[in-house]
């Protein structure tokens, strides 16, 4: 539609409206003198019309208004496809009745047509006062489908919300989209929902709009309004598996976080019992013995010496748009999984470990464990980029390696990566590091997604 017939269809739907007014005017003016006429046949007929325009500017200000809702929201209108029928059998009806003037088909036009307004008028009295409220999830990863919990309020004093719809447009995910139906909220009324969204890229996003419709009572018109939530939600890295045995058969020898990995045990051999004190892992608990005693014990392990392992990613892409600077973009983005899937490894068994980049700007995260230190690095991942700027060099001068004199480093790349630039990043720690190099045919039987 032209932005000429969309400034023109708002004066168009107003000159109905005002039409209607006077229409209910005359006929109020009209209607005594042919009652006093004996004239009822004209008295239907006035009736007939008047209550047909005023329909008629109904459904005009139906279909083609959209306003906001108390300055809050927008509605969307549509007629289906039994509502195209029913307009068009009112039609007939209005036209038989004014051309044979016979009473019954009159009133049957009319009783046609106000159930007609009632479609037109109903629904979008069904979602107005209608309020939305979003509780969004702590983590949402890219590629994974997840629930988000909707709240419908009916904010109206007096009149309940009948017959809603509620789900998301479009498809959601590989299963495609839930909605839910409420019969009805009464007013003051809340009803919680889940719903299934899905967003298949890392990075900020704001979710699907969620679509509230409804077509009480006829099923004629369609009303609906979409609600969203104004925060963006932060999209995670997609999780991979790492084949650990295939990774260090192909690049890792025998090196020492490798062989931690492999350990089920991350505590140390068992050492002695001792009496439970805050702050000690209740999954330590000897229960046996708590019991018998009438006292918390806890097993005692000695301690393991546990390796370090700094995971360093390379973002270097040239700026051109040749084939093989967009082919090492795509491949970046089986490198960030890579390198979250690697942390999530690594986190499972406790192994300390560190991630630096250039994605774009350095980011370097100290050697830690633990949850939080987890989704740090997920977070600068979901949020990395590639550079024109720095390449693995520069990442390597602006890092030092003392610090991981223990374990050694995970190099990800999006390769093709040269042999000498790939040992000058690794270093004197060549002997338990990894090189770990997307384009190589061998990467798919490492890592899948």
């Amino acid at each position: 539609m032209s932005k000429d017939r969309q400034r023109a269809l708002p004066g168009l739907v107003q000159a109905a409206q005002s039409i209607a007014i006077a229409a209910w005017v005359v006929a109020a003016v009209s209607i005594p003198a042919t009652l006093v006429l004996h004239s009822y046949g004209t008295t239907l007929l006035i009736v007939i019309l008047v209550v047909f325009w005023q329909f008629l500017a109904a459904l005009m200000s139906a279909v083609f208004t959209s306003g906001p809702a108390a300055g809050r929201r927008r509605f969307h209108h549509k007629l289906t496809g039994w509502g195209l029928v029913y307009c068009a059998m009112v039609a007939t009806f209005c036209l038989v009745s004014v051309h044979w003037g016979v009473n019954l088909v009159y009133l049957t036009a009319a009783f046609l047509m106000g159930g007609a307004i009632c479609s037109a008028v109903f629904p979008r009295l069904m979602l107005t006062g209608t309020g939305t409220e979003w509780d969004l999830p702590q983590h949402v990863f890219a590629g994974e489908p997840f629930s988000v919990e909707l709240t419908l309020r009916n904010e109206k004093r007096l009149l309940s919300a009948v017959g809603l719809w509620v789900g998301v447009d479009g498809r959601s995910g590989p299963d495609g989209a839930a909605q839910r139906y409420i019969w009805r909220l009464r007013p003051g009324q809340e009803h919680r929902t889940l719903l299934r969204q899905y967003l298949p890229e890392r990075g900020i996003h704001r979710l699907q709009p969620i679509t509230v419709r409804t077509d009480f009572p006829f099923g004629l018109l369609q009303t609906s309004m979409e609600s969203r939530p104004e925060q963006e939600v932060l999209v995670l890295p997609r999780l991979g598996r790492i084949h650990r045995e295939v990774l260090r058969r192909h690049k890792g020898g025998e090196a020492k976080w490798l062989l931690e990995l492999r350990r089920k045990d991350q505590q140390g051999e068992f050492r002695a019992l001792r009496e439970y004190q805050h702050g000690d892992d209740p999954r330590h608990i000897h229960w046996p013995t708590s019991a018998r005693l009438h006292k918390l014990y806890v097993r005692e392990f000695e301690r393991r010496e546990m390796h370090s392992l700094l995971i360093l990613l390379d973002s270097y892409c040239p700026a051109d748009s040749t084939a093989e600077s967009r082919a090492r973009r795509e491949r970046f983005e089986k490198a960030v999984s890579f390198a979250a899937s690697m942390a999530s490894l690594l986190a499972e068994r406790n192994v300390f470990y560190a991630f630096a980049s250039c994605c774009p700007d350095l980011v370097a995260l100290p050697y830690d464990q633990g949850r939080g230190h987890f989704f740090s690095v997920l977070e600068t991942l979901a949020l990395a980029q590639t550079t024109p700027e720095r390449s693995l060099a520069d990442l390597v001068n602006a890092l030092s390696f003392h610090e991981v004199s223990t374990g050694g480093i995970c190099l990800v790349t999006p390769g093709p990566l040269p042999r000498e630039e790939s040992a000058a990043a690794l270093g004197p720690l060549t002997h338990s590091s990894v090189s770990i190099d997307v384009s190589e045919p061998e990467f798919d039987e490492i890592f899948s997604l």
